[in-house]
């Protein structure tokens, strides 16, 4: 796993979501995508 790519991938959804989500939803979806990726 590398850590630096997951990095990439939830920093580039909270710049997205950063309009339209309160800063807990961007966390909350943070760590969704990160258990995801872990269940992978």
């Amino acid at each position: 796993m590398n850590p630096d790519g997951l990095g990439n991938q939830t920093s580039r959804l909270d710049v997205e979501r950063a309009g339209n989500v309160p800063p807990v939803r961007r966390a909350t979806g943070a760590q969704r995508l990160i258990l995801f990726a872990a269940k992978r």
